[in-house]
């Protein structure tokens, strides 16, 4: 989500969809790269834990 305002006024107030809840949220400014890189790494792994978990129960499957 982009919360950047350059007009100085009240930000609105923004409600997430339920189904994006358990998703990571970045909060920072556009200056702040290192922990939007940070969080863009930690997703990454994340993805490839969970493809690798896959590849691994369909790769069991054939096995069995």
């Amino acid at each position: 989500m982009n919360h950047h305002n350059t007009a100085g006024g009240v930000l609105p107030s923004i409600t997430i969809p339920k189904c994006m809840e358990s998703l990571d949220k970045h909060v920072g400014t556009a200056e702040d790269s290192n922990g939007l890189f940070q969080g863009f790494e930690k997703y990454l792994i994340k993805l490839l834990k969970l493809m690798s978990d896959q590849q691994q129960e369909e790769e069991k499957l054939i096995v069995a």
